[in-house]
C-alpha cells in the first residue's frame, strides 16, 4: 500500500513539472500519454500483487483522462470567449452591453477576423492554452485519488503468496497464482489403506466358490471312466482283473455311504485274494486256470456262506429232540 501510495505522489510530482517547465506544444500530448501509461501501471501492479485481475485497473485512468479533458475545454472555451469580449471592445463593440455583443458574433466578418487575431498573436493563445493547464492537471489527479483508498485497500484472495515468486512488474500482466496457508489447510486422509483392505474379506468366498465347481466336474469325469473301464473285451482274465481294481474305489464310496456296513468286510477278502493271486501268477498263460477256477468258485461260495448265515438267523431258537 505504502508503495502504490508513494508510486502515486512520484507520477503527479513529474506532471506538474511536465506542465510548468515549458516543454513545446508538439511534445506535450506524448508526455502525457507517457504520464498516463505509469498511473495505468502502478494500479495494474496493485491489483496483480493481491491476486486480482488487470481489468479494473484501467477504470481510473478512463476516468481521470475523461475529467482532465471535459475540464480543459471548458476552462480554454471560457478563456477564449474573455478574448472575444476584448477583441469586440478593441473593434468599438460595447462589450459590457451582452446584447450587442452577441449582435456583432452573428456577423459573417466577426469569426474570421476574430481567428486571424489569435493566430497573429501568440500570447493570446499561449494564454488561453495555460488557462486550462491547470484545472485539467487537477481534474485528472482529483479522480486518480478518488480511486486510491480502494486501491490501497485491497487484500489478497486465497492465501499467502511467496514474495520470492512475486514479480511486480508492468511486464507481467498473468496474475500470481496463490499458495494455501499451512495452519488453514486440511489434514490428508488416508482412502487407499481402505480399497486395500475390502478385497482381502472377500478372498475366502471366492476360494470356495471355485473348489464346489471342481468337485463337480471331476464327479461326471470319474463316472465316465468307470462306465468306459466296464466295458467287457475278449479277454475273460483280462475283464476279472478289470472289475477287481473297479471293485476296490466303489466298495470305498458305498462303505462311506451306508456308514460302513457289513459290505466293507466282503470288500477286503476279494481285495486280498485279487493281490495274492496276481502275486503267485507265473505267467500269463499259466494264470489263465487259476482264475476260471476262482472265478467259478467264487460264486459257489457265496451261497454256501449265505446258506449256513441263514440258519442262524431265521431260526435262532435250537430244534428239541425228539
Amino acid at each position: 500500500m505504502t508503495a502504490y501510495l508513494l508510486g502515486l505522489l512520484v507520477l503527479a510530482v513529474a506532471d506538474f513539472w511536465r506542465l510548468s517547465a515549458g516543454i513545446p506544444s508538439q511534445f506535450m500530448g506524448l508526455s502525457a500519454a507517457v504520464i498516463w501509461f505509469f498511473v495505468f501501471s502502478l494500479h495494474a501492479n496493485r491489483r496483480r500483487y493481491v491476486d486480482r485481475g488487470t481489468a479494473l485497473a484501467l477504470l481510473p485512468v478512463i476516468l481521470a483522462v475523461l475529467a482532465k479533458v471535459v475540464t480543459g475545454l471548458t476552462v480554454m472555451v471560457m478563456g477564449m470567449f474573455e478574448e472575444m469580449r476584448r477583441f469586440a471592445a478593441d473593434n468599438g463593440v460595447d462589450a459590457s452591453d451582452d446584447e450587442a455583443f452577441l449582435a456583432a458574433m452573428s456577423e459573417p466578418g466577426f469569426m474570421a477576423a476574430f481567428e486571424a487575431h489569435i493566430e497573429a498573436n501568440e500570447a493570446a493563445a499561449l494564454e488561453i492554452a495555460a488557462a486550462g493547464s491547470t484545472p485539467s492537471f487537477l481534474a485528472f489527479w482529483l479522480m486518480i485519488l478518488a480511486f486510491a483508498p480502494w486501491f490501497a485497500q485491497l487484500k489478497r484472495k486465497g492465501g499467502r503468496i511467496n514474495m520470492d515468486q512475486t514479480t511486480p512488474s508492468m511486464f507481467n500482466p498473468a496474475p500470481l497464482a496463490p499458495q494455501p496457508d499451512p495452519a488453514s489447510a486440511p489434514e490428508p486422509t488416508e482412502p487407499e489403506k481402505v480399497e486395500e483392505v475390502a478385497p482381502v474379506a472377500s478372498e475366502p468366498t471366492e476360494g470356495v466358490e471355485t473348489e464346489a465347481p471342481e468337485a463337480e466336474q471331476s464327479e461326471p469325469e470319474q463316472s465316465e471312466t468307470e462306465h468306459s473301464a466296464i466295458e467287457p473285451s475278449g479277454d475273460v482274465e483280462a475283464d476279472a482283473e478289470a472289475t477287481r481294481e473297479l471293485d476296490a474305489p466303489v466298495a470305498e464310496v458305498k462303505d462311506a455311504e451306508d456308514d460302513q456296513t457289513g459290505l466293507s468286510e466282503q470288500a477286503e477278502p476279494d481285495d486280498a485274494a485279487a493281490a495274492t493271486d496276481e502275486a503267485l501268477a507265473p505267467s500269463q498263460d499259466e494264470a489263465d486256470q487259476p482264475a476260471q477256477e476262482s472265478a467259478e468258485t467264487a460264486p459257489e461260495a457265496a451261497p454256501e456262506t449265505s446258506s449256513e448265515a441263514s440258519p442262524a438267523t431265521t431260526d435262532p431258537e435250537p430244534r428239541k429232540p425228539d
